[in-house]
């Protein structure tokens, strides 16, 4: 009797074959097809492990690499000599977008360390403290103790501070709380108050990176100086190190009025060749992964 209580789906394996010509290559094509798919997935859950575990490593290194420069560069604030000019302190936020803008935030702050003399506050640098004392506290201290206040600009940050609820990648460097929408809501608060001070907002600054955009800067923050890294990064070191030849311009970012060619090529450094090459890093990952954000 046959059996009329099966149903047959196309593309199975199991599919029981209608005439004995047809039936080899029916099931040889759906077994490929299987085995094909199981080895895709194989192969790419294996490329994005290996990429996700290449990019913890380097940016443990680079975390390590700014701890060691940080203890140095507090030391000598503590100890240095009379005729030095102090170093500026400068507190650094940035929306957790991805594991490569981490890197390139970190590769920011080595730079702003060693090649313009800067104290740099920065939560991957004090997560310890951080924990200890709590986030509110402890951002509250570092917004009233430092010279300039560095916000680093990017889609996950606009997006973060445009109140909508989106989701984004979990930071995989480690436990601290995503805090940038609130972050931005005190510095803006700050500008506020000290404007009508008559203090000016020379200490704030937004910078984005050539992966992001002028308008990735959170609206509440617009009247701040901005800088476009890395064409501007010259302008961002004569800013921080307070020398002459700077003046508004009226869209609240600033200009020098020396030449290209009055300080030395500071991307010649061993930090700036750093931030050039992971910035190099960083465009062609979001060029390749335009979706990063939903993955």
């Amino acid at each position: 009797m046959a059996d009329t209580g099966s149903v047959v789906k196309p593309g199975l394996s199991s599919t029981r074959p209608t005439s004995p010509d047809n039936a080899g290559p029916i099931i040889e094509e759906s077994q490929e097809s299987e085995e094909y798919q199981q080895d895709l997935q194989v192969v790419l859950g294996t490329a994005f492990g290996v990429i996700a575990v290449v990019g913890l490593i380097a940016l443990g290194l680079l975390l390590y690499r700014l701890y060691r420069v940080r203890s140095g560069s507090l030391s000598y604030v503590a100890h240095k000599s009379e005729g030095y000019p102090p170093q500026p302190t400068v507190l650094m936020l940035y929306a957790q977008d991805c594991p490569i803008h981490e890197r390139m935030v970190a590769a920011l702050a080595s730079f702003l360390m060693e090649a313009c003399g800067c104290v740099v506050s920065l939560d991957l640098l004090e997560e310890a403290e951080l924990a200890q004392r709590g986030l509110e506290d402890w951002l509250i201290d570092r917004l009233q103790e430092a010279d300039y206040i560095l916000t680093v600009c990017s889609l996950g940050a606009r997006l973060r501070c445009s109140k909508k609820h989106l989701r984004f990648q979990k930071c995989l460097s480690g436990a601290i709380t995503d805090y940038f929408a609130i972050a931005v809501d005190y510095v803006a608060e700050k500008m506020r108050v000290e404007q009508q001070k008559g203090m000016g907002l020379a200490k704030f600054i937004n910078v984005y990176f050539d992966y992001s955009a002028r308008s990735d800067i959170p609206p509440q923050l617009e009247m701040a100086a901005h800088y476009c890294l890395m064409r501007e990064l010259k302008q961002l070191r004569q800013h921080l190190m307070g020398e002459e030849g700077i003046t508004l311009v009226g869209d609240g970012s600033e200009k020098s009025e020396e030449g290209d060619n009055s300080h030395c090529d500071i991307l010649q450094t061993e930090t700036g060749m750093l931030l050039r090459a992971t910035l190099e890093q960083a465009k062609s990952f979001f060029q390749e992964n335009p979706t990063w954000m939903q993955e």
